[in-house]
């Protein structure tokens, strides 16, 4: 794989080197070794030419990027696993009353969140981000038994005990109007059993609060 956009081949770094188009080029390899496992270099050359400007030589590095190219891809893969099972709750939750969510654990973020997110919050989707969401949270409680805070949660999710969640939040809206959200939640791993993502949804349970209240009060 050539990383000059210009080059589609190695025909085409000879012609140019030989034609004094480019002295430099760089490309990713991957290489059988003579065990049978496969490795990824870098090769970065540059062309040595004579005093009348021809080519007589080349002269450069080689790098072993196997381990960055194993960790693009598992990159790559996670991605894509998210967004195929994010697509799978957006078509199970289209008709119900909750708005769907999904987290990325990689890159500390919202990865998506429904339409749903604005009525709710008074938050546009591509504005409500994890920082938003904490600042809106007054209370949390966590509806797992032996789930005592969310250092408590992560560290049972880590350690491969818990995989599916639920929580009580109430919010502060961007109106100043107090809600409270049922937010159910589930890990997502990849083939090593990281967890790269959460996915679930996002229910308004005002009413039913306010019902459970006012049943208290009588």
């Amino acid at each position: 794989v050539f990383l000059d956009t210009h080059i589609n081949d190695e025909r085409d770094v000879w012609k140019m080197v030989k034609s004094g188009e480019i002295d430099m080029w760089r490309s990713e390899d991957r290489l059988c070794m003579k065990d049978g496992g496969e490795i990824w270099i870098l090769q970065s050359m540059k062309a040595i030419r004579d005093d009348d400007g021809e080519l007589v030589s080349s002269l450069g590095i080689i790098q072993d990027i196997t381990d960055r190219k194993h960790a693009e891809q598992a990159i790559q893969e996670n991605e894509h696993r998210l967004q195929e099972l994010t697509q799978l709750y957006r078509d199970a939750i289209s008709a119900a009353d909750a708005v769907p969510i999904s987290f990325d654990n990689v890159e500390h973020r919202i990865a998506h969140v429904g339409e749903g997110i604005t009525e709710l919050t008074g938050y546009a989707p591509e504005d409500f981000t994890i920082e938003v969401l904490r600042h809106l949270r007054i209370e949390r409680r966590f509806l797992d038994e032996g789930v005592d805070n969310q250092d408590h949660l992560w560290a049972m999710i880590n350690a491969g005990e818990k995989e599916v969640w639920s929580s009580e939040d109430r919010l502060l809206t961007r109106n100043g109007d107090e809600i409270w959200l049922l937010q159910a939640m589930r890990a997502v791993r990849d083939s090593d059993g990281t967890v790269v993502g959460t996915l679930g949804i996002l229910q308004d349970i005002t009413e039913r609060k306010r019902a459970e209240a006012e049943l208290v009060l009588r």
